[in-house]
């Protein structure tokens, strides 16, 4: 469904912020609204990933890139922020899912490879799973600090500087329109499945079912707020802030819980 510009940002980083502000306002969530959120922009993002290797001719595979995406970031909201049985069940899926994306996939660029003589298709496949897994780790970081129990005006920040920065990006060197968004979409799919590759899988080109803005992508809009969420992420374990993390692990919790035993019992 194609809409305006300012409809699309207005879905996009207000789901941000109210899922945030839910997470934070109710503990007992375990971050599951920020999790939904930002694992279904990952998971968009990671199509449009796809969609700009494509586009230059590059071979890909749209499940192996979410796959590996949504893989990252449900491991490391599992390890960090939920170490429930339910939240295990799901991630054991989604790993088993993920692995035999990434078998089909590494047949079908190996093959490709070997019929055509031509390593770009191996190329692709590093890219596609170096690309993939950055949003996953990225989007995983931004779960935990915007789902934990950061204060408010950090969320805020983190929200409206990424608002902020995609602004100044669309007035200083305007995108061009998102080619899911015009008549182009249908050509696209033709000359995708004439391609000297075999893709295996269909082509990301197709119609999708969900919010297409007018110009750019989600991706462009997304980046400014992952980046600002790993950085502040990073700062607040720099600094031993680990009410801005959300969360902390397993192995660090059983670090802490030793260190703080009484002097006597270690006797």
């Amino acid at each position: 469904m194609v809409v305006s510009n300012l409809l699309f940002d207005i879905v996009l980083f207000g789901a941000l912020f109210l899922s945030a502000f839910a997470d934070g306002a109710f503990s007992i969530t375990g971050g599951i609204a920020t999790l939904i959120v930002v694992g279904a922009a990952t998971y968009i993002a990671a199509q449009e990933w796809c969609d700009a290797l494509l586009r230059r001719r590059i071979w890909t595979q749209e499940a192996l890139s979410t796959a590996i995406a949504l893989s990252a970031l449900g491991f490391i909201y599992f390890w960090w922020r939920n170490q429930s049985d339910f939240s295990l069940l799901v991630l054991s899926v989604g790993l088993m899912m993920a692995s035999l994306m990434i078998a089909i996939a590494l047949i079908a660029a190996f093959g490709a490879a070997f019929k055509g003589r031509d390593a770009r298709p191996i190329g692709g496949l590093f890219l596609t799973i170096i690309g993939a897994y950055t949003l996953g780790v990225l989007g995983g970081v931004l779960t935990l600090f915007l789902g934990g129990a950061s204060p408010v005006l950090a969320k805020v920040l983190v929200v409206g500087i990424g608002l902020f920065g995609w602004k100044i990006r669309q007035t200083i060197r305007p995108p061009r329109e998102n080619i899911h968004a015009t008549n182009e979409a249908v050509s696209q799919t033709t000359s995708a499945s004439e391609s000297e590759w075999d893709l295996s899988l269909p082509s990301t080109h197709a119609a999708r079912w969900t919010l297409i803005p007018r110009q750019g992508t989600l991706l462009d809009r997304f980046i400014p707020v992952l980046i600002l969420g790993a950085i502040l992420f990073v700062a607040a374990r720099q600094v031993n802030a680990p009410e801005l993390l959300g969360a902390t692990s397993a192995a660090s919790t059983e670090a802490n819980s030793s260190a703080n035993t009484n002097p006597t019992e270690r006797k």
